[in-house]
């Protein structure tokens, strides 16, 4: 437990025990604790699985190779058992969390390693969803997305020799049911599913972006509730980083009128920080979108864009947190600046020029405004 964590951290932050420490004795804590599951008096036994959990996540990938296989096999075997009958909340929770861990630290290391974890969990996964095992439902779906986007990694460390399709047969059939309106009515499933969206669209399969409607009524799904308006607005970005901009023309007066009526319905801090985030990654990413994003606004109302880039946008968009998103949110306004004419041409841009310029450079100097909670987040 606790102790065994601090003993191992040194109780003040540094580690006694390194990974290699336990490669030698790594097999026999495993057999171990897996032994303890297979007695019938402690086979859902929280601390045997916890405790694996945390061997596997604090061993690491490249340790894990001798023994991933036959652990695999285990958990498995376990994972069938208790789609029959589950009765031990924590215990699964600390089974899929096990599994998880496997999948993250062992393609971490080989990211080829994400074939065989796809032939071995994909029928026990699929077998849940058959069973419609609801409280297994967002573990499968997050594990889901961890294995595609494995995949995708090992086909970018192949580079231009990768000749594999991002998707196989088994994606894509799992791809349909992801988008009917009944599997986001349960609030737990939401922020797995939309990471696994996410992933299937940042493969660009065909297939996926056919489905570009779908994938936006889940986006105005999503941001109609403050609990998950951040998730709706992550699954914008992606769309407007995966898909051509002429793909996303026909869409985008829907998106930003989608966009603007939550605003206004309902305005955090949150949602203007998720949405400035995927608007950035929209005008960063694609050429000539700036002027696309502003003709799409202003067509809705004249004056829009400029409204919302000076009341929303440089309110709210210097507080992003991540240094991946400071840059892309003052490329984005860089951009704005410069490429849109329509803008340009609209007596606030004056104004509010000098006050983006400033923000720009905010943000690439890297001071972070604090985000405060909002009290009804």
């Amino acid at each position: 437990g606790s102790a065994a964590a601090n003993a191992a951290a040194g109780g003040g932050g540094a580690r006694v025990l390194q990974p290699a420490d336990v490669a030698d004795l790594l097999q026999p804590l495993l057999g171990g604790l897996l032994s303890i599951l297979k007695r019938p008096a402690s086979a859902e036994s929280e601390y045997a699985m916890r405790a694996i959990m945390r061997l596997v996540t604090f061993t690491g990938g490249a340790q894990l190779a001798p023994v991933v296989g036959g652990v695999l096999d285990e958990l498995k075997s376990i994972l069938a058992r208790v789609c029959a009958n589950p009765s031990a909340p924590t215990f699964n929770h600390y089974l899929f969390e096990a599994v998880a861990a496997l999948v993250k630290e062992t393609c971490a290391a080989q990211p080829s390693a994400v074939e065989a974890f796809e032939a071995a969990l994909f029928p026990p996964f699929q077998q849940v969803l058959q069973l419609d095992v609801a409280e297994f439902a967002p573990y499968v779906f997050q594990i889901f997305a961890q294995l595609l986007e494995a995949r995708a990694a090992a086909l970018a460390a192949l580079g231009s020799s990768a000749s594999a399709p991002a998707l196989s047969a088994a994606y894509r059939e799992l791809w349909p049911p992801l988008l009917l309106p009944a599997m986001w009515e349960q609030r737990a499933n939401v922020p797995a599913l939309a990471r696994l969206v996410r992933a299937y669209v940042r493969t660009r399969d065909a297939a996926v972006l056919g489905s570009l409607p779908s994938v936006l009524g889940i986006f105005q799904k999503l941001v109609a509730s403050k609990a998950t308006e951040v998730d709706g607005c992550q699954l914008l970005g992606s769309v407007f980083d995966a898909c051509p901009p002429a793909a996303l023309q026909q869409y985008l007066g829907e998106v930003c009128r989608i966009a603007l009526t939550r605003w206004q319905h309902n305005r955090t801090r949150k949602f203007a920080l998720a949405l400035t985030a995927a608007l950035s990654t929209l005008v960063g990413r694609q050429e000539g979108a700036a002027e696309q994003l502003v003709l799409a606004m202003d067509a809705l109302h004249a004056g829009t864009f400029a409204g919302f880039f000076g009341q929303v946008w440089l309110e709210h968009v210097g507080a992003q947190q991540s240094s991946g998103e400071r840059r892309s949110c003052a490329m984005a306004l860089v951009r704005l600046l410069g490429e849109a004419p329509s803008f340009k041409a609209q007596p606030q841009f004056a104004l509010l020029c000098p006050k983006a310029l400033d923000v720009a450079i905010g943000l690439l100097e890297g001071g972070a405004a604090a985000v405060e909670e909002e009290d009804d987040a």
